[in-house]
């Protein structure tokens, strides 16, 4: 409840416990004046009651702020909330909202959103009044502003709803198209040749993981454009080598490629 409707309804309260107060007083003086007294004292402690109970409507005033993840080239992932009580009052009792779930929080604005199960995360930090929670977030194909409500009986809920920018960014597709391998039944293997549909970017040898034979080493990695090659070594016996691409913000399809490498005998 809002202060000034609050401190609206004390005075109204006030005003009306008065009038009551002051016939209860009339009432009883044909008593003696130990009647009366408790007659005053029994007025003054209803007067106080009555007041204390309008003003507290059992919500508890909490302050919110509300935040997206993702960037112009990462999508939006989730959404933040942060909420702390505003009173005193209520701040030693505050543990965050109880029973909050994604049922209360309306998204829209955006088409296409679809809301997974929210996360408690507890306190921002062990010495903070503010309490986390996280709503992750999944099938828009646009980026935009998104108008976000949070709702919950028994909380009177500042800062909703609001309006967050969220980001869809659409990751590049590359594929991997084939890997060689030098050598023969009398020649080692020395160097895998990776070629894919076009360039990748800032590609390294730790983007690139071996598998299915032992001991293999990985050396001088070369990027030539569409085509990469990668020295090996450190291995005893030849086989069927698996290669695995993957690089962060690319999605790299036909991986992992496999080929025959040799050690010679």
């Amino acid at each position: 409840m809002p202060l000034t409707q609050i401190y609206k309804k004390v005075i109204d309260i006030h005003i009306h416990t008065r009038k009551l107060f002051d016939i209860s007083i009339k009432l009883c003086y044909f008593y003696n004046m130990k009647t009366r007294f408790i007659a005053k004292t029994f007025a003054w402690f209803a007067l106080v009651a009555v007041i204390l109970c309008s003003c507290y409507n059992g919500d508890i005033n909490v302050d919110c702020s509300i935040s997206a993840d993702g960037s112009s080239t990462l999508s939006t992932g989730g959404i933040f909330f942060y909420f702390n009580a505003v009173n005193e009052r209520d701040k030693q009792y505050f543990s965050g909202i109880d029973g909050l779930t994604a049922s209360d929080i309306s998204l829209s604005g955006i088409p296409g959103i679809t809301k997974g199960t929210l996360i408690n995360r507890g306190k921002l930090f062990i010495w903070s009044d503010t309490y986390s929670y996280f709503l992750p977030i999944s099938g828009f194909t646009a980026s935009g502003n998104l108008k976000v409500s949070v709702s919950k009986s028994g909380y009177y809920i500042n800062g909703s709803p609001q309006t967050v920018p969220i980001y869809y960014y659409n990751t590049p597709a590359v594929t991997f198209e084939s890997v060689q391998a030098d050598g023969s039944y009398s020649l080692t293997t020395t160097q895998l040749k990776l070629t894919f549909s076009q360039e990748i970017p800032n590609l390294t040898a730790s983007d690139i993981t071996l598998s299915g034979v032992t001991g293999v080493t990985k050396g001088t990695f070369s990027n030539f454009g569409r085509t990469c090659t990668l020295d090996i070594s450190g291995f005893t016996k030849g086989g069927t080598l698996s290669v695995a691409v993957a690089k962060s913000g690319i999605n790299i399809r036909g991986s992992p490629q496999t080929v025959t490498i040799y050690k010679a005998q």
